[in-house]
């Protein structure tokens, strides 16, 4: 039994210093996008930059303009641009560009819910949320595959 807790002890060192990237601490790549964590910092889900309220109410715009929602300030305007017509520069461009666009995809509906609950603390789930009051993590697993 010991031994067993001992080796998902290191499994879950290996994991974290994966995800941290603890092994990379001292390496900088010379891609930018090699360089970011696998998981967002506040920072990235919480900028201090304009949000939703800023703009105004999204539905309000899009009534009057019905492509507001690609001028969204929630999103890094400094994303790559896909290529959609000829050929890219380089693979390691594609691969770039793609792992950037691919991860703000994920961290952009983050970001939406957590500025969206900031200006409503009392908010409940809807259609794109849901909110998990009172929650505490007692453990964490890896699991087996």
């Amino acid at each position: 039994m010991a031994e067993q807790q001992q080796n998902e002890a290191k499994a879950r060192a290996i994991l974290y210093q994966h995800v941290l990237k603890t092994y990379e601490k001292n390496r900088r790549f010379p891609q930018e996008w090699r360089n970011l964590p696998e998981i967002p910092s506040i920072a990235e889900i919480c900028p201090p930059s304009k949000t939703l309220a800023d703009v105004g109410d999204m539905n309000t715009l899009q009534d009057k303009n019905p492509v507001a929602y690609q001028a969204d300030p929630l999103y890094d305007h400094n994303l790559p641009h896909n290529i959609i017509d000829g050929p890219w520069p380089s693979k390691e461009a594609y691969l770039g560009a793609h792992y950037q666009i691919r991860r703000e995809d994920a961290i952009a509906p983050l970001r939406r819910a957590v500025d969206e609950f900031k200006k409503c603390p009392t908010l409940a789930d809807d259609s794109e949320i849901c909110v998990y009051k009172d929650v505490s993590l007692t453990e964490s697993n890896c699991w087996r595959f």
